[in-house]
């Protein structure tokens, strides 16, 4: 807090202290400075790490990017019939039917100011990083104070499990952006009283019910949380009904906004959420045997604590608190201020409840809880900034700051075998599960698929060149476009890189491949080409076996046209021989 102006001291004509300049320097609140820092230190790690990787992205990531290129390529002829119909197939009419694609328009509406490119798609995770830091450092700041916004923001970044996904092109980090505006919204003192703010909670619920239908589950916690804070701040002052009407304009908003896109959907829902949420069927879905909860939430609470907020700020965050309980105790119980309070459980809901949930569930991907993740960087900071001691509270903040730049760099920097607790590389973590039959089998193969793109990759899968050979083939054989069959499907090499590729390339081919279909379905889409595109093993999908078997019956022949790519497989581009 600023201090009185000492009157013994002299002022200069101009009526400010000789000292003025050092006392404005000391007593400003650098908070703003230390965020710009934090925003800036995510923004060029960012880039450099893209600068380094040279690999194709991963099959999830690649069905994102081709989506964002053919809405460019809608956009452009201003086709609103093809975007509409496209936004309410989703990404999979029969697997996915709930999957909303506002994310991958954005990024084509992108392309038609900063050109299509990968670079410009790369705007998409990286404005939605800094988003999500702004609101991860104005929610500490309404929580708490200034200082612990900017500490959040620092540590969000550097949770091992956030700093993957923040290079990639996911749907989790507009995701998590969007949660975190929720929350702020909702930590605040007048988000029910308010009708403005109110609208606001619906708007944004509404939009982020449109980035990732998983949405609901990361702010109902919240929500309740915060309602009930606010029926409790006006018991004895009456205002109940203006609180609830804030609540029921949000809900209704939010509704409005998202029924248009969720509704024509939910009759195949319906027959699609059995096989992926909490059962025996679903466990088959996901390839392994069925487990005890038990054993399922034993297995993602350690992976949790290992990959997505890191032993080092679990045990700080244990030890601070301790501490400050302890103070607690001692002062007799303290009194918090209710707003304090409220606000401590918005974010602790925040982060309790679809981890409660994706511990019994087998759609337990790792990554599927980042939204989640500030808000244990919000406690952590919380906890650090409430500690009574300047000295104590300034060590620790330092010590945070260490372990933060630490693991950023042992996550995505350290090299192919990145370490996520500065002892355990991927490998010495996933050594330590069980074997099949455990709750451990699902999650010990999604760690090990984060771990693939938590480091960048020198690798050239030669797509550019193998669509440029097919492309000249095309032109040889005076074809105005042509149709191309992708036999393999594994990460890095699959349909929707090719798809991205050939549009960004401006080459008129149509990318068909494996995926979702039966046999016979294959067999005549292959069969229908212009040009095959045959890789060796490993190749991925397990009914690619099927297109090989049958590809000596098949109307091709091989070209000269043959590419080594990095796993040691050879590719060759087959044409076809009959009309």
């Amino acid at each position: 807090m600023m201090q009185a102006r000492n009157p013994t001291i002299p002022a200069n004509s101009s009526g400010v202290t000789r000292h003025s300049a050092t006392t404005w320097f000391l007593e400003r609140d650098w908070a703003w400075v230390a965020l710009l820092v934090v925003v800036c230190f995510y923004v060029s790690s960012f880039w450099y790490w893209h600068s380094l990787d040279t690999s194709p992205v991963e099959i999830d990531q690649s069905v994102y990017y081709s989506r964002a290129t053919q809405f460019f390529g809608q956009l452009s002829r201003a086709d609103i019939a093809s975007i509409t119909r496209d936004l309410e197939t989703g990404t999979d009419a029969r697997l996915q039917p709930l999957r909303p694609l506002l994310v991958p328009l954005l990024t084509g509406a992108t392309y038609l100011v900063a050109g299509d490119s990968r670079s410009s798609a790369l705007l998409t995770p990286l404005l939605s990083g800094i988003l999500l830091l702004l609101f991860c450092f104005l929610i500490g700041k309404e929580w708490l104070n200034a200082k612990a916004g900017a500490l959040a923001a620092f540590v969000t970044i550097t949770l091992p499990l956030v700093s993957i996904i923040s290079r990639q092109y996911y749907l989790e980090l507009p995701q998590a952006a969007v949660c975190a505006a929720t929350v702020y919204l909702l930590v605040r003192r007048d988000a029910f009283n308010n009708p403005i703010t109110a609208v606001g909670i619906g708007a944004v619920a509404g939009i982020g019910m449109l980035v990732r239908e998983t949405y609901p589950l990361f702010v109902a916690g919240p929500f309740a949380a915060s309602l009930v804070g606010a029926l409790l701040a006006r018991r004895g002052k009456g205002g109940y009904l203006r609180v609830v009407g804030g609540a029921v304009i949000a809900g209704v908003l939010a509704i409005s906004l998202a029924v248009p896109f969720f509704l024509p959907k939910l009759a195949k829902a319906m027959r699609y959420l059995p096989n992926v949420y909490g059962s025996a069927r679903s466990a088959q879905y996901h390839g392994i045997e069925s487990v005890s909860r038990l054993d399922l939430a034993a297995a993602y609470t350690y992976a949790f604590g290992q990959f997505g907020v890191s032993i080092a700020y679990l045990l700080l965050f244990v030890v601070v608190a301790l501490v400050l309980v302890v103070l607690v105790v001692k002062a007799r119980g303290r009194p918090f201020s209710s707003h304090s309070v409220v606000g401590a459980a918005v974010v602790g809901a925040w982060i309790v409840v679809p981890f409660a949930v994706s511990c019994t569930s087998y759609a337990n991907d790792l990554r599927y809880v980042t939204p989640a993740l500030p808000a244990f960087a919000i406690l952590l900071s919380g906890l650090i900034l409430s500690v009574p001691w300047p000295r104590w509270r300034t060590a620790i903040v330092g010590l945070a700051v260490v372990i933060g730049l630490a693991q950023f760099y042992a996550v995505g920097f350290a090299g192919d075998q990145p370490r996520f607790n500065f002892i355990y590389s991927v490998d010495e973590i996933a050594s330590q599960y069980p074997g099949p039959g455990s709750g451990a089998v699902n999650v010990k193969s999604y760690m090990a698929q984060l771990a693939d793109v938590a480091t960048p990759r020198r690798e050239d899968w030669k797509i550019n060149e193998i669509l440029a050979a097919i492309d000249n083939r095309r032109k040889q054989a005076g074809k105005r476009s042509a149709t191309v069959f992708l036999v393999p499907w594994q990460t890095g090499f699959n349909p929707s890189n090719f798809i991205t590729s050939a549009s960004l390339l401006k080459y008129p081919l149509k990318i068909r491949g494996v995926g979702n279909q039966t046999v016979p379905k294959l067999i005549a889409a292959a069969t229908s080409s212009d040009y095959l595109i045959v890789k060796g093993k490993p190749f991925g999908a397990a009914d690619v076996q099927a297109v090989m078997d049958a590809l000596p019956t098949l109307p091709f022949k091989p070209t000269d046209d043959r590419f080594s790519l990095p796993d040691g497989s050879e590719v060759v581009i087959y044409e076809r021989t009959a009309p």
